[in-house]
């Protein structure tokens, strides 16, 4: 492909057809530019299977420290000098950790998330399924986001965090807020403004928490992580409250998307939702293929700590980059028949919760509520199907791909 027709397909990553369906330009750059430096995003985006996961292990070379705050220098200095609480918040916290301090950091994270923990959940998870089911149950049909997809997470969220459940719509409206600014591409001023009020609004309201459980510790994980002591040092206070807000964000986004993609995806092909109702065994290669084929967070970012050569392309030292982690997920390289849906894949290794160090801590607790989940409105709400006025859109955060809203229909007894 010529250089012209390369710099026209970079222009589309700003279009608002790109965010409603990413996968056509994911492949032409696979093919053509697997390696290509954005204009558009100022970034290059690595969109090959071998090239994502070699470089997401590769911690000394692509360096998570700075990936964040790498959105808001894209701003004028003058600007950047308004939304300074936000860039200096976006300077800590697990995700934006190297080894050795991401290792302290996430060794008290990681607690929450032992398979024991997760699983022991799993009854309290299938409690608040049942209750957002049972509320639609006798109506004939469900906004399978705003009705369900959106509320069991921040449920979820709530109770292990300890945070007040009448305050999850207020956290929840916060976490989209801060998320918003690096869903762009590019820095936006008046989106990172809304992203900062969001964050102090959320500091304040956790803040508050905070003290509470220093004073009063409870069996929740806000009471282990405000109280912990690893090595002997406790998280600092940036830490504490970064990796919150990362857990609240990623918590929400997460588990949301992979319900609503998912089930998007498989109630399109009813030959699959038959193959599941009849042997529901197959709900983990399902999730799976759910997380493979339609990703809930389409990339991840790295800064090049020293100058690499890949491809035939030099990326410098200081440079942002971009793991496309969705369009590495349909390698035709990696996966037989990627653009294929197919709850029947074996050997799925998708690349959706990340790889190597900083591998996501909440994918069992994600892929948990996503088994409980979908095999209960299968089951509860019989003959469950799109709606026949259904208008299907996409959210303009083009990090975290996840639907507006899902109508869907059922028969009632």
């Amino acid at each position: 492909m010529k250089s012209s027709s390369i710099s026209v397909l970079d222009k589309q990553l700003t279009t608002p057809q790109f965010v409603q369906e990413p996968y056509p330009i994911y492949r032409q750059l696979r093919e053509v530019d697997p390696v290509h430096w954005s204009d558009a995003w100022q970034c290059w985006l690595l969109t090959r299977y071998d090239d994502v996961a070699e470089t997401m292990r590769d911690f000394r070379s692509f360096s998570n420290v700075g990936t964040t705050t790498r959105y808001l220098d894209q701003l004028p200095p003058e600007s950047l000098d308004k939304v300074r609480p936000l860039y200096e918040h976006f300077t800590s916290g697990q995700s934006r950790l190297d080894p050795p301090d991401h290792a302290r950091v996430r060794a008290v994270t990681s607690k929450a998330f032992t398979p024991r923990v997760v699983e022991a959940m799993r009854p309290r998870i299938e409690q608040i399924v049942d209750e957002l089911i049972d509320s639609v149950s006798s109506t004939g049909r469900i906004d399978l986001i705003g009705d369900f997809a959106n509320p069991l997470p921040a449920m979820v969220v709530a109770d292990m965090f300890g945070f007040p459940q009448e305050d999850r719509a207020a956290f929840k409206a916060w976490s989209d807020r801060i998320a918003a600014f690096h869903g762009t591409g590019r820095a936006d001023l008046a989106t990172v403004e809304r992203s900062q009020e969001a964050l102090l609004e959320a500091r304040a309201w956790l803040g508050a928490l905070i003290d509470q459980r220093r004073k009063q510790p409870c069996d929740d994980l806000l009471s282990r992580l405000a109280n912990a002591q690893e090595k002997g040092t406790r998280l600092s206070e940036a830490e504490l409250f970064s990796t919150c807000v990362t857990f609240m964000i990623g918590g929400h986004e997460t588990t949301t998307n992979l319900i609503g993609n998912g089930m998007f995806a498989l109630l399109q092909r009813p030959d699959q939702v038959q193959d599941l109702r009849g042997n529901p065994q197959l709900i983990g290669s399902a999730v799976e293929e759910m997380l493979r084929y339609d990703a809930p967070s389409q990339r991840a970012h790295r800064i090049a700590a020293r100058e690499i050569d890949l491809r035939g392309q030099t990326i410098r030292k200081g440079e942002f980059v971009q793991q496309v982690l969705a369009a590495a997920n349909r390698d035709p390289d990696e996966f037989d028949r990627p653009d294929e849906f197919n709850i029947h894949r074996r050997d799925n290794g998708h690349v959706s919760f990340g790889i190597g160090t900083h591998f996501c801590p909440g994918a069992p607790l994600a892929r948990l509520e996503a088994q409980i989940a979908i095999p209960a409105l299968l089951r509860r709400l019989p003959n469950l199907r799109l709606a026949e006025d259904a208008a299907i859109e996409y959210g303009p955060n083009n990090f975290f791909r996840g639907l507006t809203a899902l109508p869907l229909e059922f028969d009632v007894a």
